[in-house]
């Protein structure tokens, strides 16, 4: 969901919020939703959430980025540049060095777009070392909708 320079986006095979980028409290056209219809939710899986969760304080903007053979790489306001291993998402890794060139900054640079690939990527997410959630049914399907074998 994109409205602005506000990005989140939701995975849906659990319905979750995978990273919100500017959205503040129900800006986000009710979500999160109240925690009575997602009280099952949550208590299955285990996932527990606070107010101080919600309003952490947000990661630095993107100012820059790199995508080479091996790794993805931001620069980053406060000045630090962090890098993940390319492998991380297969998406850049399938991509072509056109492709990979091709981004633009979402959520404020909370957050980098490559629209040729549809793939997102959270400054947090490389922060906090998380690789794409993407499953491999997924990205089996993307590369068969590119042509590429799987």
């Amino acid at each position: 969901m994109e409205r602005d320079e506000n990005l989140a986006k939701f995975w849906l095979d659990p319905v979750r919020l995978h990273q919100s980028g500017g959205f503040r409290g129900r800006n986000s056209t009710g979500w999160p939703p109240s925690s009575a219809s997602t009280e099952p939710f949550f208590s299955r899986r285990g996932v527990s959430t606070s107010a101080s969760d919600l309003e952490r304080r947000p990661a630095p903007a993107v100012t820059a980025v790199a995508v080479t053979d091996a790794v993805v790489q931001f620069d980053l306001s406060d000045g630090r540049s962090v890098s993940a291993p390319l492998a991380w998402y297969p998406r850049l890794a399938h991509g072509t060095p056109a492709e990979r060139a091709h981004w633009r900054l979402v959520g404020r640079g909370a957050g980098v777009h490559w629209p040729d690939l549809d793939e997102d990527i959270s400054v947090e997410g490389v922060l906090a070392g998380r690789p794409s959630g993407e499953s491999q049914a997924s990205l089996k399907r993307w590369l068969q909708s590119r042509g590429a074998a799987a």
